[in-house]
């Protein structure tokens, strides 16, 4: 990713086409699995009575026309005819009545500009350009900026939740792994996991506070009670989307914490039973020790050449006699200490 963003940068300086997509972060998951993350910008300013709205949005043609990233190993493995990015799914209500609004009149120009749908990393968000609005009402969109901004929230709201599916299956099969399995899973792919709950938690409380202080930014009253009704309507709708996301983000993400600690408790408890097993294979040395040391002990004392062990056969009479009784004695000792430690 960082030679991408050396690559783009360069591409930004030395002036790149008109349209160039911009990826801001990658987040690889498996060998099959990637996301990427791009922004929709909005700046709204007013000058007298007149308010301008611009939105910058970081998809434009294919990343086939940008710098290689990450993702291109990706798209060498799909045929021409298939995508590897899956498509933003939006759920509108009553769409199927209102199919033949929702046509995309203007997609050939749009392929003209540089998103063929046979290109392999083809984005469906690059098809917000095309008919916007169409589920708007028109009236509301010339006194309302919030309103007129709506179909962008629900789109990003969309977006982060299919994004959140994905996260959420592959922690099951994280989760349902690590049950079947005795051994100790590395706890790196749950922090990371993590930090991109924390950090998608922080600017949906930023997209939250914009919703609910939407009465601040430059709107002109309607009278009309029937469009009043349709902005606060289509404002809590985005409020509850985006309130529902935080709490699912904080949700995972403490699962995520859980997951955390319980792999870290077994690591404890896998480290225990080490410490454990090596202490009674210690207890073993012990006891060997209280035989053979004495044993030891009663042999280099009769290797003296000393009076009575130089005689005939008088060593080794004497290394039994003094020996047996050593091991008795030795015996008797750890018996002792191992009814003590029983009763304690």
């Amino acid at each position: 990713m960082s030679h991408y963003i050396h690559n783009l940068s360069s591409t930004l300086d030395s002036g790149c086409a008109l349209g160039t997509s911009i990826v801001r972060n990658f987040d690889f998951q498996d060998e099959n699995h990637f996301a990427i993350e791009q922004r929709i910008s909005i700046c709204l300013a007013k000058a007298g009575d007149h308010r301008t709205t611009i939105v910058w949005i970081d998809t434009g043609k294919t990343l086939s026309h940008g710098p290689d990233g990450p993702w291109r190993k990706y798209a060498d493995q799909y045929n021409i005819n298939q995508s590897v990015f899956h498509p933003t799914i939006q759920v509108l209500p009553h769409i199927a009545l209102k199919a033949h609004l929702m046509s995309l009149g203007d997609v050939a120009q749009h392929e003209a500009a540089g998103s063929s749908r046979n290109d392999p990393l083809t984005q469906s968000a690059a098809l917000l350009t095309c008919d916007y609005g169409k589920t708007l009402d028109t009236k509301l969109l010339a006194t309302d900026p919030f309103y007129a901004l709506h179909e962008l929230f629900q789109f990003s709201a969309f977006s982060l939740s299919q994004y959140f599916n994905m996260l959420e299956s592959k922690m099951k099969a994280d989760t349902k792994a690590q049950a079947s399995s005795q051994q100790v899973t590395d706890v790196s792919d749950f922090l990371y996991r993590q930090s991109l709950f924390e950090s998608h938690a922080g600017r949906l409380r930023n997209i939250i506070a914009t919703i609910e202080t939407r009465s601040s930014l430059y709107r002109t009253p309607s009278s009309d009670s029937s469009t009043e009704s349709i902005s606060r309507q289509a404002a809590r709708t985005l409020l509850v989307d985006y309130k529902q996301l935080l709490a699912r983000t904080e949700n995972l993400s403490n699962q995520c914490q859980a997951q955390i600690s319980l792999l870290m408790n077994r690591a404890m408890i896998a480290e225990s039973n080490k410490a454990i097993q090596l202490a009674q294979e210690v207890t073993k040395l012990t006891r060997l020790a209280f035989v053979f040391v004495p044993l030891s002990f009663t042999a280099s004392f009769c290797g003296m050449n000393l009076w009575p062990f130089v005689t005939n056969g008088g060593s080794l009479w004497w290394w039994s006699v003094m020996s047996a009784p050593l091991i008795v004695v030795s015996l008797v000792i750890l018996r002792k200490r191992k009814i003590d430690f029983l009763c304690h």
